[in-house]
């Protein structure tokens, strides 16, 4: 049995197996050459959407870290990759290094990210990385104020890139979305308005940087994420 769709920025549809976006059954279908008519629309209409919701997100002055934000000059890392991606990373926060630099996982857990994603033949641009908080937390958790805030926006954003399979960098992002998608375990998919999506727990790169043990369970874990998207 598969959970019913939580996600409150999606589109009210019945949420049951049935329930895949009529565009993306045309993808599949009709193709012109080496990309179809309608996938190349939809990844326009997809980035415009995007680039709507970062500034609409970047507009926003009643957050919690606005203020932060501004007197440090740090970007908010709203995220970066394919805007047609089926696999998304969900980290918790922004750290120092991604605001200074206004991408995200950069630095030694970025460079451990690109090595798992060579490791099953992907790419950074062809993945979505993203994370619920998108200012820098100063050394801290994010409160449940603060998720309650930004959560929407991660909300949109799944909306908008309809990813089949979300991989969430630690405790905090999986706990969120499987609130969010109504799940009780991630060993059943979930079920929303565009169809099914499953969230897949990873812990953060970062845990590689400092135990050789962790790089190999995570090699073994993304060629079990290799396995989901084929």
């Amino acid at each position: 049995m598969v959970a019913r769709c939580a996600l409150s920025l999606f589109p009210t549809k019945s949420c049951d197996s049935r329930t895949i976006d009529s565009d993306r059954q045309v993808l599949y279908s009709v193709r012109t050459g080496e990309i179809s008519f309608f996938e190349r629309n939809m990844a326009e209409s997809n980035m415009v959407r995007l680039e709507t919701l970062r500034t609409e997100m970047q507009d926003r002055i009643l957050v919690p870290l606005h203020q932060p934000h501004q007197e440090s000059s740090y970007a908010p890392v709203f995220g970066e990759g394919s805007s047609e991606a089926r696999l998304m990373f969900i980290s918790a926060a922004t750290g120092k290094s991604e605001a200074q630099y206004g991408r995200p996982l950069v630095g030694p857990s970025g460079r451990v990210l690109d090595n798992l994603l060579e490791s099953i033949n992907l790419r950074r641009h062809e993945v979505y990385i993203t994370s619920i908080i998108k200012d820098y937390m100063p050394g801290r958790a994010p409160t449940a104020q603060e998720i309650e805030l930004y959560g929407p926006v991660l909300d949109r954003q799944i909306e908008i890139i309809r990813p089949i399979v979300l991989a969430t960098l630690g405790r905090l992002p999986t706990e969120f979305l499987m609130k969010r998608l109504g799940l009780t375990t991630t060993e059943q998919p979930a079920v929303t308005s565009y169809g099914l999506v499953h969230v897949f727990p990873l812990p953060h790169p970062a845990v590689a940087l400092y135990n050789r043990r962790e790089m190999d369970t995570m090699l073994h874990s993304f060629r079990q994420l290799a396995a989901l998207l084929s």
